[in-house]
């Protein structure tokens, strides 16, 4: 669902949850390397 409030693209954060569109906003890359 692109228009849904999350990335759609299966990302998710450091406890495993969705990501939401507006968290995110352009980044081009992940701040932490794990």
């Amino acid at each position: 669902n692109k228009n849904g409030p999350y990335t759609g693209d299966g990302s998710v954060d450091f406890y495993g949850r969705p990501i939401l569109k507006h968290n995110t906003g352009n980044w081009r890359a992940c701040p932490f390397i794990l």
